[in-house]
């Protein structure tokens, strides 16, 4: 009986809390966008839009998601090779998800779906899931300290996104240490030499991340905490790098010892299934493959933010791309709240927050925030419709068990 609840409580009633909370800050963020406009000026603004650029504006958005979506079969490539189209039609079916369900179901359908189609496991295709999210964060931080560097924009806020901009250098930097991990003994000298490489990686990861916290606060200081605050940042570092090098297999290797005192068949799911999410985080072995994710990662928010100022265009607004790229890099920080399907609430605070401090009036930005928010949901939730239609016998188990690569007879935990 008691496990019973307990199952029941986690899949049901914390989605319902969590969809319920999301509406309410949704609301609340609306209603602060809203707030003291003149909704009459803001219709004629949205009303007198060039909607001749709405076409070039949505095929720019496009070519942003098959970037990613290319980026994802990228990925993906450690488990198995997947065709870029298959890609980027499962990454459109999950945004569609997203816009039109609450809790960002999206995501978690994505990994189901392509375990339907391909067999490949649901953990190790989730580990890539996580991959993008973080990729996608360090893409839009860094567009955004890009762009306050070059624009004029209050102190606060800057410090804020540099500090932002920093933990998340430090999170890549662990991230790649466990990527990169081999659980091999390091016999030969070439994997010594290899580990000791990403030793220095990371301490000077870390060491980056130290400089930029002295060059953002450093004045905050006094002189005489200089020098002893510097030789104890030394003294870390040379910490972090003889640990990186000792101790870093028993480190990551942690977590499965740890699953291993659980008992019997949990134990093994649960190691089985942290072997294969760490599995999928097998891209990043290779420097070239990060290189190339990391590019793929700015390509595709740049080309995003291309469509951000095609639409400012439609609507008379000749202000600096720069201004539009910060305005995505913020609305997408803030989408990370819960809210309701879509970002709705979000993704017009945060727009109009980044807009009026640029001299935008209030009305114009909220109405290019609702015909931009519109180019963004509608396209993708017809073109997700129509290809989650086409798909749909893929996704049925009795259609799908004959396929080959299909998950009939295989473990997709």
């Amino acid at each position: 009986m008691v496990t019973g609840s307990r199952s029941n409580w986690r899949p049901g009633r914390f989605r319902s809390i969590q969809a319920v909370a999301g509406i309410v800050i949704s609301a609340v963020l609306l209603w602060l966008a809203l707030r003291g406009l003149d909704l009459g000026q803001t219709w004629v603004a949205l009303s007198s839009a060039n909607f001749w650029y709405v076409a070039p504006a949505v095929l720019i958005y496009f070519a942003g998601v098959a970037i990613r979506g290319l980026r994802w079969q990228r990925l993906l490539l450690p488990l198995g090779r997947i065709p870029a189209r298959q890609a980027v039609a499962l990454l459109v079916v999950s945004y569609t998800v997203n816009n039109v369900v609450p809790a960002r179901m999206g995501d978690v359908m994505r990994v189901f779906l392509l375990a339907r189609e391909t067999g490949v496991r649901k953990s190790a295709s989730l580990a890539t899931v996580v991959l993008e999210r973080l990729l996608d964060v360090l893409a839009i931080l860094a567009i955004i300290v890009a762009c306050t560097v070059i624009l004029s924009w209050p102190s606060p806020l800057i410090t804020a996104l540099r500090v932002a901009a920093v933990l998340a250098i430090a999170a890549a930097g662990l991230l790649i240490l466990v990527a990169t991990h081999r659980s091999s003994r390091l016999r030969r000298e070439p994997a010594q030499l290899r580990t000791v490489g990403r030793a220095l990686a990371l301490t000077a990861l870390i060491g980056v991340v130290i400089v930029a916290a002295y060059l953002e606060f450093g004045h905050l200081l006094a002189e005489s905490l200089v020098l002893p605050l510097l030789a104890a940042s030394i003294a870390f570092l040379l910490v972090v790098m003889a640990t990186a090098v000792v101790a870093r297999g028993y480190i990551i290797s942690l977590p499965l010892r740890l699953a291993l005192l659980l008992p019997g068949r949990i134990g093994y799911r649960v190691v089985s299934m942290m072997r294969a999410f760490v599995g999928g985080l097998q891209s990043l072995r290779s420097p070239q493959r990060l290189a190339e994710m990391i590019v793929l990662s700015l390509a595709s928010w740049v080309v995003e933010g291309l469509t951000y100022y095609v639409v400012a265009l439609s609507m008379g607004m000749e202000d600096s791309v720069l201004i539009f790229l910060l305005a995505m890099g913020v609305i997408n920080i803030f989408s990370a709240l819960p809210s309701s399907p879509g970002y709705i609430g979000p993704f017009e605070f945060a727009g109009k927050l980044v807009l009026t401090q640029f001299g935008i009036a209030a009305e114009l930005a909220v109405a290019y925030l609702l015909l931009m928010h519109a180019l963004l949901l509608l396209p993708v939730i017809v073109v997700g419709g129509i290809l989650a239609w086409r798909r749909r016998r893929l996704w049925l188990p009795e259609q799908s068990a004959g396929l080959p690569g299909s998950p009939a007879g295989q473990t997709s935990t």
